[in-house]
């Protein structure tokens, strides 16, 4: 197996995703992507999808959802994050916290 081929597979127990580093050329798509291969393969743990997701992103997506990956943990808030922080034209939206 090529080393591009075995970077690009993995595997959980008997189950083999296929889940390639990810690209914000358009998160949308991408993540619908992700999802149905994580339906093919029954994974449904919010827990096991947010770290599937967290290790495919690129070092400059990582840094741009770094808030949502230290303090969330939730696959959903991860989602959003990633596709309203790189969505072409859709500008930055960062999350803020009030402490009143």
């Amino acid at each position: 197996m090529s080393a591009e081929r075995k970077s690009a597979d993995s595997t959980v127990g008997a189950i083999t995703l296929h889940i390639t580093a990810f690209t914000p050329a358009d998160p949308e798509l991408r993540f619908t992507l992700v999802e149905l291969e994580f339906e093919n393969c029954r994974i449904t743990s919010d827990a096991r999808r947010f770290r599937w997701v967290a290790g495919r992103l690129s070092p400059e997506v990582t840094m741009q959802v770094r808030d949502v990956l230290i303090s969330s943990r939730r696959y959903e808030a991860l989602k959003e994050a990633v596709m309203a922080r790189t969505t072409p034209n859709a500008g930055p939206t960062y999350a803020t916290t009030s402490k009143h």
